[in-house]
């Protein structure tokens, strides 16, 4: 287990060079034998960091979010902390974070939805979409502006404070039941739907 001074350190000194001790490192294997070995410390640091919320320079807040999104594709879930580490990545960087808070908030499912729960107050968050509008009123490529919409979406209900309405974070260890399995047309039709529901409330 690593000393709090350790990570201390690691968090006060960060450079791009120490980015690969909190990178994710995956083993290339899923489920059981999923393996990520830097796990651990990102963990700890991610901890340490949103703690101590002024100690962290914005190249360790970029380089921590990306690795949790990375490790959520691959893990097939997303720390409990990850909307936490969001917030803070736009609270601390503002308009030149954007993007890279835009690429980790899609990354997978669960990203998307753990950055429905952040707490940002309303004036960063319309200073935000501001600098999203702009950008989107520009010529992005197709990508970038697939993300800068989805990010201007979360902003705007986050300002509304109905970004959480129809989510539920589970706990680890959380007991379920009633489980049904989802064939592929039922599955498809219910993406439909979803999507169609999320288009028409923009």
């Amino acid at each position: 287990m690593v000393e709090e001074s350790q990570i201390a350190s690691f968090v006060s000194h960060f450079d791009e060079s120490d980015a690969d001790c909190i990178a994710f490192s995956w083993n290339g294997k899923h489920a059981a034998e999923f393996h990520d070995a830097n796990h651990d410390f990102r963990a700890a640091v991610t901890e340490y960091v949103l703690r101590h919320s002024g100690d962290a320079s914005i190249g360790l807040l970029r380089a921590l979010f990306k690795a949790h999104a990375e490790y959520s594709v691959e893990a097939w879930s997303v720390s409990l902390n990850f909307g936490d580490l969001g917030a803070l990545l736009l609270s601390r960087g503002g308009t030149d974070v954007v993007d890279d808070f835009a690429s980790g908030f899609v990354a997978t499912f669960d990203t998307y939805g753990a950055c429905h729960q952040m707490s940002i107050d309303v004036l960063t968050l319309r200073h935000l979409s501001q600098y999203v509008a702009g950008e989107l009123e520009g010529e992005p490529s197709e990508e970038r502006r697939r993300k800068l919409e989805a990010a201007q979406h979360l902003f705007g209900k986050l300002k509304n404070g109905t970004a959480h309405e129809g989510w539920v974070v589970l706990q680890p260890g959380t007991a379920v039941s009633n489980i049904r399995s989802v064939g592929g047309t039922r599955l498809a039709w219910l993406r439909i739907k979803g999507t169609l529901r999320r288009l028409l409330s923009w």
